[in-house]
């Protein structure tokens, strides 16, 4: 392959604000062709009509027929029984449309073997992601435990059981605090911290008994639970069939729960922040050596080496230690949507490329990210992570992005008529709505620019937290 080769039509498989913000970032690159998302949302709708109306009002009467950059392709996931279907149709979408590379968002279609559909039909350097079986990293958290005991990685000392009388029997004799976490994929909302036994028998009766997490809660995890500060980072990755390689992006802090102050049920996450100021070059390179490293290379040994994007969860302990709490293996979101605020003027889908053709180190020049500061801050229908109602009409987006360095990108939602004769309209469609971004020269600059555009949107129901960065910000008054 030409390593300086432009790559010009771009399949990304989402739906949520990851997803658009791939899609605003990759479009921008003028030798980009074609950015296709599936399925979309209402910001891929947007876009493709903003887009429109730029052309409309630039035409000259020689100008062929409109043709949108970007576009949504209607390819719905349906449920886990379906999954399989999906990918392969994905996969025949990908070889038909002559794509040039295809980037994965969420984990299912990793979970059902998208990356080993594809590599059955010799396209294997066309998509970004692992294997189904690197993926287990994420989709297994009995399998990542297993392997950093196996290799030294630090992580808390834990007991697996698939009854809930053993369980209950483990929590009553270690007592709390504990962590109780479901083993398999619950999007980020099946890993609990319990600072009592009435919340650690909750939680576990909550995945044993009424398995709110389904086959995900056929194992659970009950694990010491390790005080300290909470960061993740993320990680290009390759193979080369000889060597693993990494190239790591600024530490970002989550924030999972649904509440301030770290209140309520666990989420997909609900805002970060990027940098984060506990997590120095010092504990930046020992992350590599001691963590992502030992990872990839006993990937390797297993026989399944991990290209693609690896997340580890890390807590920061206050005599220095580091411990893994999970993986993703995936970009995450909303780390996404904040990094590619930052990014600059690099191809980053020649890095996509890049590590599906295990030549990294061949497009590090690529990774160039901006040194200001962004916070990220979801808005989210009222009732999530539980049941909500759906379909209330979202205002207040343009006027939110006149506020300089604000983008906001589009998560569950739609823009669409319901009815013959009414115009389209933005819509909640979903949990996780909106993530409204901002960029400043320091942490309170993004911030206060963040929470000053989300006074400006409004939905029925709008939620979210009004503390994210609240915790750095008085780190760095301590500190």
């Amino acid at each position: 392959m030409d390593e300086n080769r432009s790559y010009r039509n771009i399949l990304i498989i989402d739906r949520a604000t990851r997803g658009d913000a791939l899609a605003w970032r990759i479009a921008q690159y003028p030798w980009i062709a074609k950015v296709k998302v599936v399925p979309g949302n209402g910001g891929t709708r947007l876009r493709k009509e903003r887009e429109k109306m730029i052309w409309i009002q630039g035409k000259r009467k020689s100008d062929n027929a409109f043709v949108p950059k970007i576009e949504s392709i209607p390819i719905h996931q349906g449920n886990e029984g379906h999954l399989s279907s999906y990918v392969t149709q994905l996969a025949a979408f990908a070889e038909v449309g002559s794509t040039s590379m295809t980037i994965v968002g969420p984990i299912y279609p990793l979970s059902a073997g998208i990356v080993d559909s594809f590599a059955a039909r010799r396209m294997e350097d066309r998509i970004f992601g692992p294997s189904r079986a690197a993926a287990m990293i994420e989709t297994s958290k009995v399998f990542a435990k297993e392997i950093m005991m196996r290799t030294g990685i630090k992580t808390a000392p834990y007991k697996t059981y698939r009854t809930y009388k053993a369980a209950e029997k483990h929590i009553l004799k270690i007592g709390v605090p504990c962590v109780v976490k479901a083993d398999g994929l619950t999007l980020g909302k099946g890993s609990h911290v319990c600072l009592t036994l009435e919340e650690a028998l909750k939680r576990l009766r909550e995945i044993k008994v009424k398995k709110v997490h389904g086959n995900a809660g056929k194992t659970v995890i009950i694990e010491r639970y390790i005080p300290g500060l909470e960061f993740s980072v993320t990680a290009f990755c390759d193979w080369n069939g000889k060597e693993a390689s990494f190239v790591m992006l600024p530490a970002t802090q989550d924030h999972k729960e649904i509440g301030d102050g770290n209140l309520g049920e666990n989420t997909g996450g609900m805002g970060i922040i990027c940098p984060v100021p506990w997590v120095t070059d010092e504990i930046m390179n020992r992350v590599g050596k001691d963590i992502i490293l030992p990872m990839l290379n006993a990937l390797a040994e297993l026989g399944t080496p991990f290209k693609g994007c690896l997340n580890p969860n890390i807590i920061l302990g206050s005599e220095g230690s580091l411990h893994v709490a999970d993986w993703n293996a995936r970009l995450g979101d909303p780390e996404t949507p904040a990094f590619m605020r930052l990014w600059k003027d690099g191809d980053i889908t020649k890095v996509f490329r890049a590590c599906a053709e295990g030549r990294l180190s061949g497009a590090v020049s690529e990774i160039r990210l901006s040194d200001e500061h962004v916070a990220c801050v979801m808005l989210a229908s009222k009732g999530y992570p539980g049941p909500y109602e759906k379909g209330f009409h979202i205002t207040g987006i343009e006027k939110a992005e006149s506020i300089p360095g604000v983008v906001v990108f589009h998560g569950r939602d739609v823009y669409e008529s319901r009815t013959v004769s009414e115009k389209p309209r933005l819509l909640t469609d979903g949990g996780r709505v909106l993530c409204v971004t901002a960029t400043g020269a320091t942490l309170q600059d993004a911030v206060s620019k963040a929470y000053a555009a989300v006074d400006l949107i409004h939905f029925k129901g709008k939620t979210y937290r009004h503390d994210i960065g609240a915790q750095a910000l008085e780190w760095m008054r301590q500190h």
